[in-house]
């Protein structure tokens, strides 16, 4: 949604080929925030053709058209926000195709925004809420071996595929960072 909370400034420019200027983007907003807030900062590029006048026609043609648009993050946050992720859940499921999964869900309780990045997770299989071996998988499953952005006081849930090197009999897995 279009918010009032910055000013930008200039909010609009006519640039020339291989042309340059800075923007000024300044928050206006409540200056006492409690979290982090997310924004997506959207910038368009619009090519703007005049066309030629038709027979003497008093007419002008102005073509648009959009070439390029570009989608940033940004993030206000009060100078005391810290993320704080946890794993808070992890259910063995089976997909359509019969397959074991692992859905673990992220929770996000801290005050900011926090980048996973190759995310190492420890898995240790179990049933029946008990310990099943002491072996404990140590991996950065292929789901997370990417980025992965979870927002302040947010959940983010993955589906990791199962490790091959873990019998599949497993019914329970312990899952934490």
């Amino acid at each position: 949604d279009d918010v009032e909370d910055f000013l930008i400034y200039p909010n609009q420019l006519l640039l020339q080929p291989d042309e340059q200027q800075v923007v000024t983007l300044t928050w206006v907003g409540d200056q006492e925030l409690e979290q982090e807030r997310p924004f997506r900062i959207i910038v368009e590029e619009l090519n703007l053709s005049l066309g030629e006048e038709d027979d003497g026609a008093e007419e002008m043609t102005v073509k648009v058209a959009a070439l390029t648009k570009v989608v940033k993050a940004a993030y206000v946050a009060p100078p005391e926000a810290k993320a704080n992720v946890k794993i808070t859940d992890a259910e063995v499921i089976t997909n359509e195709d019969g397959e074991k999964r692992i859905k673990i869900t992220f929770d996000n309780v801290g005050t900011a925004h926090k980048i996973l990045k190759q995310t190492m997770i420890k898995l240790t299989p179990m049933s029946g809420g008990n310990k099943q071996t002491d072996e404990v998988k140590e991996y950065v499953p292929d789901e997370l071996n990417g980025v992965v952005n979870i927002l302040a006081k947010s959940q983010r849930i993955i589906e990791v595929s199962w490790p091959e090197d873990i019998s599949s009999d497993y019914t329970e897995v312990n899952v934490s960072l």
